[in-house]
């Protein structure tokens, strides 16, 4: 009989098929590990989703983040971005806390749970570690850190959470060594493995170019590419204000970007204010498997975030062999070989933007020893294969210890 995995996530799909629902890595990695375990992942309900249902051998259980079930504070863009953008939702968090971790003693119980596999350290992690603490269980637990539970919870209060969590988890996974870093920093003693979350390397693919869809959207020359939440630390606003001077030198460029987000509605009006509307198209979120054909027909990705774990986007244009134009900051650096396998601009600078997207597109027809480097790393770094098979390994361990 397999051993029983318990998978925590504020991230999920809401129903079958659906790639809206945000976690996707989640349910990529989770369903790579069914032939070793027995799979159920806990996971917030969203509207018309359903309390309990099986996806591909998953047996998914969801809890209701609040008494009225059209209030979502687990939705598009994360927990930190919601509270940020509604101030009201203070008022759910404590109803979520509780009703996780009560499903997480009803599950870890009724079906004898022996390890749990919580993302984010905050508040999965911490919810798993209270409920072992209260319960007295015997239950493993591994935690994996993505970056925004880290990065972004700097309180007091946070402080403390992350290192009461730290002092009582049996393994811990994160997704960059910069990361690492930081995690070692802050104090967690044992060892910490650097696992990023995976991509599949046959869906994204250069050999899912389609040029219809420029036909689709209207694009006549050079296109560039956006995929992610619109948020403030994803830098999208330089990226916005380094439009107009890249259309001086490519005045049928188009700038796709993909994601939702609270600072949608605002760059959208900062668009019109540079008069680029033209150039830029907002195609909000769209389906998972949709994404491939946009990554391989873009001529390049750019992400100008500030800070990162390690975005999945980064490595789903990268296995498309779309070159990959991102911020000065230690994640991207560690993986982009200026020239070789992307290139690095400025921190904040739409300048530097605008400099390096015209540098590339101006040299794209002789990009393509550049392309083959950069989906040859993607594949032998970061397709789900050999990821997923280091989790199983190291969740097996966790059994043993």
């Amino acid at each position: 009989m397999k051993p029983k995995l318990l998978v925590l996530t504020s991230s999920f799909m809401r129903w079958k098929g659906d790639s809206l629902g945000g976690g996707h890595f989640v349910y990529e990695l989770s369903k790579r590990l069914i032939d070793a375990f027995d799979v159920f992942v806990l996971a917030p309900r969203a509207r018309k989703s359903k309390k309990e249902e099986v996806i591909d051998n998953l047996k998914i259980r969801r809890f209701n983040q609040f008494p009225l079930i059209n209030t979502e504070l687990a939705k598009m863009g994360g927990i930190l971005n919601n509270l940020k953008k509604n101030k009201l939702l203070y008022f759910v968090l404590p109803f979520f806390l509780l009703q996780q971790l009560i499903s997480i003693s009803r599950i870890v119980r009724a079906e004898k749970v022996e390890v749990i596999h919580a993302h984010w350290i905050i508040p999965q992690a911490f919810l798993a570690v209270l409920y072992r603490k209260l319960s007295g269980s015997k239950v493993k637990i591994l935690a994996t850190i993505h970056g925004s539970d880290f990065w972004k919870m700097d309180s007091k209060l946070s402080r403390r959470m992350k290192k009461y969590v730290f002092n009582n988890i049996d393994e811990l996974t994160v997704v960059s060594t910069y990361l690492r870093d930081a995690v070692i920093e802050f104090g967690y003693a044992k060892e910490v493995y650097v696992y990023p979350m995976g991509v599949d390397a046959t869906m994204f693919s250069p050999n899912k170019i389609d040029l219809t869809l420029k036909d689709r959207l209207k694009i006549n020359r050079e296109f560039i590419l956006f995929a992610g939440a619109c948020t403030e630390n994803k830098g999208i606003k330089y990226l916005i204000e380094a439009v107009p001077k890249i259309v001086e030198v490519f005045p049928l460029l188009k700038l796709i970007v993909i994601g939702d987000g609270p600072l949608k509605t605002d760059m959208i009006k900062l668009a019109g204010q540079l008069n680029i509307k033209e150039n830029v198209i907002f195609l909000g979120a769209i389906p998972n498997n949709e994404l491939p054909e946009y990554y391989a027909t873009a001529d390049v990705f750019i992400l100008p975030s500030f800070s990162e774990g390690f975005p999945v986007a980064l490595m789903e244009a990268m296995s498309s062999g779309c070159i990959p134009i991102c911020s000065d900051i230690p994640v991207f650096k560690s993986v982009l070989d200026e020239g070789k396998t992307g290139f690095i601009v400025e921190l904040q600078s739409s300048e530097s933007i605008s400099d390096k997207v015209i540098s590339v597109l101006k040299n794209k027809n002789n990009c393509n020893d550049i392309r083959s480097e950069i989906r040859s790393y993607a594949v032998n770094n970061f397709d789900w294969s050999g990821i997923s098979k280091k989790y199983e390994l190291l969740l097996s361990e966790v059994l043993k210890s």
